[in-house]
């Protein structure tokens, strides 16, 4: 699996998007103000394959090329905020 999922039409406060559990019982927890999470098996990692798992939060693949997309554009003097959070229960 290398794929974004589009969660939301644009960026918003802080929402859960992913919870990950092991079958130890331990949760992890993923909020963020994306509108995107690209989610990444670790197949081609070099430690071996499916040695990992990758959570990333960020805009839609292809949005400034598709003006129907969430704006991922930075012009001059603006800003750039985002936040992503990871909690383990």
């Amino acid at each position: 699996i290398d794929h974004n999922f589009c969660l939301a039409s644009q960026r918003r406060a802080l929402t859960p998007v992913a919870t990950l559990r092991a079958s130890n019982g331990i949760s992890l927890h993923c909020a963020s103000t994306e509108p995107g999470l690209q989610v990444y098996d670790g197949a081609g990692l070099i430690h071996g394959a499916y040695a990992g798992l990758a959570l990333e939060p960020q805009g839609w693949p292809d949005a400034p090329n598709q003006a129907h997309f969430p704006s991922v554009w930075l012009h001059p003097g603006d800003s750039y905020h985002q936040r992503t959070q990871f909690r383990f229960t």
